[in-house]
Parts: structure tokens; C-alpha cells; sequence
């Protein structure tokens, strides 16, 4: 039996074939500094508007809901009075403060479309709009994405870099598994470090060849993205650009806050992978692996990041076991995993450890995550 996910991706080709052209919005990027939104940016020190549905991997019961994590915008317009803008970034009729480098997650019940507005601070000046067509958004799926508008004059475009994860309250279960997902807790670093240099962003896989993912990861050029870039035209994406592989050695990366402070980067970030993520294929060529990288002022997603080195974690049956047993229904702890390929060195000269929780989740729906203490 297919799971839901497919069922939609098969529905969605259906209905491609007969879809009505995409009619541009009345806030075309022709007009943008002409209009102006209503709602505030947040304040100095004031908590951007979210939801208690961030702190979840599910939706509340039957309904949907969409998280983004705001990273950065590149290539703004001017305002309308030559200014250099001062962005913030609404959602829908809920907005959130444009605060880079550190990232911004919103969460809330959403229509067909949800628009991605970018505003200016002090004129309130609309200087780019984004309508994101939920229906193309695969469930669950950790999309990161430049979502580039065409500007007059200037092909770069303005890029806005997002990850957007569409959530719906049911964890989609696989035939003949009888678990749906696998949650891993990623607390921190356990020990200080000796040159500590700023803070740290964690990228978490599935990957179901580690031999094969580890060469790639040793041959990827000095300039390559942490993740794969998923870029996304305006104004009339179509489904193409929302497409996922099914079949996916890189797996499919989940990035972390940042880690911080510098001393000491703690995440305290929960990860939820399900069958379409490798996390039912455990073997013993199967393993999580966590790639850690410099966060520096600005990071778009498209640039180069510092590579700090990667710690694995093998999925083997024996680790199946292991968390299958009824001693392990309240998770695992892996205390001590290396940091490998690594320059850094703790206080005491070893080198980084870092500190798992590991769980899997039998049911299908899960509200709060794991949590270590």
C-alpha cells in the first residue's frame, strides 16, 4: 500500500497536466516600493511571533502547518528614496524579524498559498514577495531554498534563503514496519574548546552507502554549499522545482539553530527521520552522519561554509535491536561520538565529543520531542 506521501505526488501529476496558468499577483515585482504592509517589525530584544508547534514534529490533530527558518536575504532593492533597506520578513498577517546570522522559525495553520513578504524597517516599503504554493510541498521534507524574484535590469534577482518544512499530524507509516521514524537528539560539544571561533551549525543525513558518502564528502569542493540548494524561481514556481528523489545516497539533510556559545556549542536540537529518510534501513551499510560547519555573519546557504569535521553513528541491526528493546522505550544515550576529520581540540588537547539521544517512535502521531537532560 502506498504511504500518504505518495498518494499526494501522484494526485499533484495528475492534476498538473490540466493546471490553470499561474495569474501574477497584483504585487508584481514591477510595482514593489509603491505598496507598504500595516504590521510592525519586531522590537530590540522582543521574541519574533511564533508558534508552540515549533517545538513539535507534527501539526495539531488534522490540520497542517509549515515552519519556516528564515536565513538570509541577498541583492534587496534600494527603497523608493535611494535608502538602504532595513528587511524583515511577514508571514502571511504574522510577521518576524529579518536577524541574521541568527535563524528565525515560524510556524502556523495554513491556506493554499502562504506569502513570504519582505519589508523595509523604517518605510515599510514592500521590496519583494514571495507566494509559496503549499500543495507542491512534500510532507515532512526539509526543503532548502533560494527563492529568487526577477528585479528590472538585474538577472541576479533578489534572493531570499529559506528552509520550509511542511508538517501534518500523522507521521506516515511504511508497510510492514512497525515503526514510523527514528528521533535523534543532538545535545553538544562535551568538553570546551581550546580556540574556540564562533558559532557552529549541525547538518544531520541518513545515508545508506557511508563508504560511498564519505568519498563524495572528502572530493566536494572547498566551495560547495553544506546542503543541496534547491532554487526556486518567481513569480510562477511550478512542481518541477519542489520535486524530491526517491532514491538518494546524499540523504536528505536536516540543519540545526546555531550551536553556541563558541566555547562550548550546545544544540539541543531535535531531528525526525522516517522510512523515505533511510531510517527504516537499518544495515551495515546504513548510518547517521552529522557534518559540522562555521556559521559566520550572512550565511545564505549557497556559500561557502568552514567545514569542521563529521561524526557517524552506524544503523546497523544490532543498533535495531538495541532500541527495539523494551529497556529502550524512553530512548538512547551515546555519551561519547567523536568528531572526525577535525582541526578542533577541547582544553584538555583530545579531540570533540558529542552527546546523541536516539529513539524510534512506534506511533504515528508524536507531539513533543525527545529530550535529554
Amino acid at each position: 500500500m502506498a504511504d500518504e506521501t505518495d498518494e499526494e505526488t501522484s494526485n499533484l501529476e495528475k492534476k498538473s497536466d490540466h493546471r490553470k496558468p499561474n495569474m501574477r499577483s497584483r504585487f508584481s515585482f514591477f510595482s514593489f516600493g509603491t505598496k507598504k504592509v500595516k504590521e510592525d517589525p519586531a522590537g530590540p530584544g522582543q521574541a519574533a511571533l511564533t508558534s508552540h508547534t515549533n517545538e513539535w514534529h507534527l501539526a495539531n490533530p488534522e490540520k497542517e502547518s509549515i515552519t519556516f527558518v528564515l536565513h538570509s536575504a541577498s541583492n534587496l532593492p534600494s527603497t523608493r528614496k535611494g535608502n538602504v533597506p532595513h528587511p524583515y520578513v511577514i508571514v502571511c498577517k504574522f510577521q518576524t524579524k529579518m536577524d541574521t546570522p541568527s535563524t528565525i522559525y515560524h510556524t502556523f495553520v495554513f491556506p493554499s498559498n502562504v506569502s513570504l513578504i519582505v519589508a523595509d524597517k523604517d518605510s515599510k516599503e514592500i521590496l519583494a514577495k514571495y507566494n509559496i504554493p503549499v500543495k507542491y510541498l512534500r510532507p515532512f521534507h526539509h526543503y532548502h531554498c533560494a527563492l529568487v524574484l526577477p528585479r528590472k535590469k538585474d538577472q541576479t534577482g533578489t534572493k531570499l534563503y529559506v528552509s520550509i518544512i511542511r508538517k501534518r499530524s500523522l507521521i506516515p507509516r511504511y508497510a510492514g514496519v512497525n515503526y514510523t521514524g527514528l528521533e535523534v537528539f543532538l545535545k553538544g560539544i562535551n568538553e570546551p574548546l581550546a580556540q574556540p571561533d564562533g558559532k557552529v551549525k549541525a547538518v544531520a543525513r541518513i545515508v545508506n552507502n557511508l563508504g560511498a558518502y564519505i568519498q563524495e564528502m572528502h572530493a566536494r569542493l572547498p566551495d560547495a554549499p553544506p546542503v543541496p540548494l534547491t532554487v526556486v524561481n518567481f513569480p510562477d514556481p511550478v512542481m518541477e522545482d519542489f520535486d524530491v528523489p526517491r532514491v538518494n545516497n546524499h540523504g536528505y539533510p536536516q540543519v540545526s539553530s546555531l550551536g553556541g556559545p563558541p566555547e562550548q556549542p550546545m544544540w539541543n536540537t531535535s531531528f525526525l527521520f522516517q522510512g523515505r529518510d533511510g531510517a527504516t534501513a537499518f544495515s551495515d551499510d546504513t548510518a547517521l552522519l552529522i557534518e559540522y560547519y562555521k556559521s559566520t555573519p550572512g550565511d545564505d546557504l549557497e556559500g561557502t561554509s568552514t567545514f569542521l569535521g563529521y561524526s557517524v553513528l552506524p544503523l546497523t541491526n544490532r543498533v535495531y535491536r538495541k532500541l527495539a528493546a523494551d529497556s529502550s522505550r524512553s530512548g538512547i544515550r551515546v555519551e561519547n561520538l567523536p568528531i572526525q576529520d577535525t582541526t578542533m581540540k577541547t582544553t584538555s588537547g583530545g579531540l570533540p565529543t558529542v552527546q546523541l539521544g536516539l529513539q524510534l517512535i512506534n506511533s504515528e502521531v508524536r507531539k513533543k520531542q525527545f529530550a535529554m537532560t
